[in-house]
């Protein structure tokens, strides 16, 4: 997987975060991962569903690994709702399942992870 940096990623063409069914639904985790991007600088805007009623990315509870051309369509469903090109996510299965939907599909969005964001951001303070 290639690695982007935050100064690379974060555009004129905006950014979206996408909450992932692990951190919110599961572990109830909405508001921080928003402040941290706050902190770093970054404006984002939101998914139509979010927080609670965020679909799910294709990701999770070994599907890819059963069915992979399920796991891409429902990853190019989230895709198809984001309106900007670039999304972050506080989701491992999520960044993996949403760059190889984007790259399998020809939809040409990319997924950054939350903490790339973070680290970016502390090396720019440095």
């Amino acid at each position: 997987m290639e690695k982007t940096s935050k100064k690379e990623f974060i555009d004129d063409t905006g950014t979206t975060y996408q909450d992932s069914c692990e951190l919110g639904r599961i572990d109830g985790i909405y508001e921080e991962p928003r402040d941290i991007l706050r902190l770093c600088g970054v404006n984002f805007s939101e998914m139509k569903n979010n927080r609670k009623n965020a679909p799910c990315c294709g990701g999770g509870g070994g599907v890819p690994g059963n069915f992979l051309d399920l796991a891409v369509d429902v990853g190019a469903q989230v895709l198809d709702d984001v309106s900007t090109n670039n999304i972050i996510t506080a989701c491992p299965a999520c960044l993996l399942r949403l760059n190889h939907t984007s790259k399998k599909k020809g939809i040409g969005k990319k997924t950054l992870h939350i903490s790339r964001v973070l680290l970016d951001s502390l090396n720019e303070k440095k």
